[in-house]
């Protein structure tokens, strides 16, 4: 996870992973416990995850921005047993991430860039 950008009314974070390695790792975000808690202070904030999926089979990235108001962001689940240290690992309960995760190899006509707002 990395702070790629920090305003006072967004922030920008993005997560790198593979389609290859551990599947559940395209759907969840691991974040720093410091920024999580500097987060819940924020009156009103947008958080935007910019999820980056490689696939070493056919060498190609896509990259998948999902969008989350504050209260829709605190609202998403640590996934079992993985609060560690000085980082959460939240579920981010994306049904799009989930059909990537499925998915064999990256078809990049599909999946260029694609943008969601996730506000269940």
């Amino acid at each position: 996870m990395k702070l790629k950008k920090q305003t006072e009314t967004e922030y920008v974070i993005q997560e790198r992973t593979s389609l290859k390695g551990n599947p559940g790792d395209i759907c969840n975000l691991n974040i720093d416990l410091d920024l999580y808690s500097e987060i819940k202070k924020l009156i009103q904030i947008e958080i935007l995850v910019l999820k980056t999926i490689y696939d070493k089979d056919s060498n190609k990235f896509i990259e998948v921005t999902l969008e989350y108001d504050k209260e829709t962001f605190l609202s998403l689940k640590p996934s079992a047993g993985k609060v560690k240290g000085k980082s959460i690992r939240l579920n981010l309960n994306s049904k799009e991430l989930f059909k990537i995760k499925r998915m064999r190899s990256i078809d990049l006509n599909n999946y260029i860039k694609r943008s969601f707002k996730n506000l269940n």
